[in-house]
């Protein structure tokens, strides 16, 4: 679940803000059926790796002057912080909005029927 997880966070961050992280987490609880506490640390795990490298990468596309700039800002005495920082909105995010899917489980099989309901309708006239 890490990498499945993984990559869909990095197919969203390469895309979106940050809180496609959560977006994709939401989307992930509401698709899988384990209520396991262990899958939604694998989910958070992925987050934060992803939001960490993800955060290194755009700033060191930027020269490093977002991580110049918001480290005195918040009081940080390393450039690093910021990563962690990163790390951490990723962790909490993908917790919660995993969390929050696992919600609307239920609901999915019922989306379904009435998706293929539908779709069945408007193929059959044509």
């Amino acid at each position: 679940m890490i990498f499945l997880s993984g990559g869909i966070f990095l197919l969203s961050l390469t895309v979106l803000p940050w809180w496609s992280v959560w977006l994709s987490a939401l989307v992930l609880g509401a698709v899988t059926t384990s209520r396991s506490k262990r899958r939604h640390l694998q989910v958070a795990i992925a987050a934060t790796i992803v939001t960490m490298a993800m955060a290194f990468v755009l700033d060191g596309a930027q020269h490093g002057l977002v991580t110049k700039r918001l480290s005195p800002l918040f009081g940080l005495s390393s450039v690093y912080g910021i990563y962690l920082g990163m790390g951490l909105l990723g962790f909490v995010s993908a917790l919660l909005g995993y969390h929050l899917g696992q919600s609307f489980t239920p609901y999915v099989p019922l989306v379904q029927r009435r998706a293929r309901r539908l779709f069945d309708a408007l193929t059959s006239s044509v």
